[in-house]
């Protein structure tokens, strides 16, 4: 059975961390399985990073809340732990030839996926002891 949260595990819970699985092409056709892992910043830090970068004007006509171009090599940078990577690197990633538009994405949505998702709920539990009662 759960335990009410206390506030000392809230605030003492670590940052967010992921690990994914890339596959990659070996130049001798083999597959190469290699791993990177994020760690989620801070919120604070986060939401100033969101304001550090806003959209261009044809952006923000697009409905982007910030500035991909800018804001994407900088996520990848501060939180890339495995392997880190330096902002030059991380922006010839983003804006180079070395990775395909889906790549990019894939990238792109795993550092924000593991800024922006909450904790884990297990769907599986009930959400409480009663059942609702039929009239």
């Amino acid at each position: 059975m759960s335990q009410p949260v206390t506030f000392d595990e809230l605030v003492a819970k670590p940052r967010r961390v992921e690990t994914h699985t890339l596959h990659l092409p070996g130049h001798d056709g083999s597959l190469l399985e290699r791993t990177i892992k994020l760690r989620a910043l801070q919120g604070p830090d986060f939401d100033q990073l969101i304001g550090e970068h806003p959209p261009t004007p044809e952006q923000k006509k697009k409905g982007n809340a910030w500035n991909t171009d800018t804001l994407l090599p900088m996520l990848l940078h501060r939180c890339m732990v495995e392997p880190e990577i330096s902002l030059d690197q991380a922006k010839q990633l983003w804006g180079g030839q070395a990775l395909s538009t889906g790549e990019l994405n894939t990238l792109a949505r795993w550092v924000l996926d593991v800024n922006m998702n909450g904790f884990d709920v297990p769907f599986t539990a009930p959400a409480s002891d009663e059942t609702p009662s039929s009239s």
